[in-house]
C-alpha cells in the first residue's frame, strides 16, 4: 500500500512539474481548464500539420460556427464560410491559424494533448529549427520535407499520452471536449416498452482513448459490428439512464458546443426517472419523456436550420 501511495505521489508532482514548463502554478485553475477542453477538440477534430515549405498550419472545420468563434477569441485566428459542394445547401465553418500564430496554440496545448501529442511535438519541432536566420530556403525546405514525411507514419504510443493523474479537474475538462465533438446525448423512445431512456455514447477507432474515459466514468466497451460503410475497428463506449446523467452533471460545467443538449437531457432525467424498474410507466412520465424527446428534435432542427441545412432532407 505504501509503495502504490509513494507512485501516486510521485505521479502528481511529475504532472504539475511538467505543467509549470508553460504554465505558472498560480495560473493552473484559472488557464489550464480551458487549455485541456480544447487539446481534447484538438485530438479529435482539429488538423495541424507542415505544408510548403515549411509553414505550420493548424485548422478545424465544425457546421458550428459558435464554438469556432469562441477559439478565435480565446486562441486568434481567422474564421470563414465554405460551401461543402458547389451545388449544395449545407456550409461549414472554418477556422485557420498559421505560422507563428499556429506555434503558439500548439506550444500551449501539447502538454495537454494525447492522441496527437508526438504530432504536435514533431510540428513544433520543425518549425523551431527552421526559424533559425542562419539556414538558407532550401535548407528550411528540406527540413520541412524530412518533417512531413515523419508526420506520415506518426503515432503517439500509450505510454507517451498525458494521463492527467492527480489534475481531476483537468481531466474532466479534456474529456469534456472529447465529448463536445465526438459524443451524442439522446433521448430514446423506446416503443417496445413504451418508455424513454437517455444515452450517452461515444464511438472511436482508438480504444486506448475510450478506456481512458471509462476509468474515469466507468461503463462499457463494445466492439462495433463491421458492414460496408464500416470496415474498420470501431469501439462505443455507451452510457444510459442514471449513469448517463450523473456523466453528463460531470462535464457540463465544461462543455461548449452541447452545453443547451446535455441541459435538455438532464432536465429529462431529473424528472422522469423514479428509481424503480420493471413496472409500467405513467401517463405522466411517458408525457415527460415526449416533451423532452420533441425538445431535443426540435432544437437540432432549429441549429442546422440556422447553417442553411435544409429541415426536410
Amino acid at each position: 500500500m505504501k509503495d502504490n501511495e509513494s507512485y501516486a505521489g510521485a505521479e502528481f508532482w511529475r504532472n504539475l512539474v511538467y505543467l509549470n514548463k508553460a504554465f505558472n502554478l498560480a495560473e493552473i485553475n484559472v488557464v489550464a481548464k480551458d487549455l485541456a477542453y480544447f487539446a481534447g477538440i484538438s485530438d479529435t477534430e482539429v488538423y495541424y500539420g507542415i505544408g510548403e515549405p515549411y509553414t505550420l498550419h493548424l485548422s478545424y472545420n465544425k457546421q458550428n460556427g459558435e464554438l469556432l468563434k469562441l477559439l478565435s477569441k480565446s486562441f486568434g485566428g481567422k474564421i470563414h464560410k465554405v460551401k461543402i459542394q458547389p451545388f449544395h445547401s449545407e456550409q461549414v465553418w472554418v477556422w485557420n491559424l498559421s505560422s507563428n500564430h499556429a506555434y503558439k496554440v500548439l506550444r500551449k496545448i501539447h502538454p495537454f494533448l494525447r492522441i496527437k501529442r508526438e504530432r504536435a511535438r514533431l510540428c513544433i519541432e520543425c518549425y523551431e529549427r527552421c526559424v533559425q536566420p542562419e539556414l538558407s530556403l532550401g535548407e528550411k525546405r528540406k527540413i520541412g520535407e524530412a518533417y512531413r514525411e515523419r508526420l506520415q507514419n506518426c503515432q503517439t504510443e500509450p505510454e507517451q499520452r498525458f494521463d492527467y493523474f492527480g489534475l481531476p479537474h483537468l481531466k474532466i475538462a479534456y474529456i469534456a471536449g472529447l465529448f463536445d465533438v465526438d459524443s451524442s446525448f439522446v433521448i430514446t423512445e423506446r416503443k417496445d416498452r413504451n418508455s424513454y431512456l437517455l444515452e450517452v455514447f461515444n464511438r472511436k477507432t482508438d480504444y486506448e482513448t475510450l478506456e481512458f474515459i471509462n476509468k474515469t466514468f466507468g461503463g462499457k466497451i463494445y466492439s462495433v459490428p463491421k458492414s460496408k460503410l464500416n470496415k474498420q475497428d470501431i469501439w462505443e463506449l455507451k452510457y444510459n439512464s442514471q449513469q448517463a446523467y450523473v456523466v453528463l452533471q460531470q462535464v457540463y460545467p465544461h462543455l461548449k458546443a452541447q452545453k443547451r443538449v446535455a441541459e435538455l437531457c438532464m432536465q429529462f432525467q431529473e424528472g422522469y426517472w423514479r428509481g424503480i424498474t420493471g413496472i409500467p410507466v405513467s401517463p405522466e412520465r411517458q408525457a415527460i419523456g415526449a416533451k423532452y424527446a420533441n425538445l431535443l428534435r426540435l432544437y437540432h432542427l432549429k441549429w442546422r436550420s440556422r447553417r442553411g441545412v435544409s429541415k426536410h432532407r
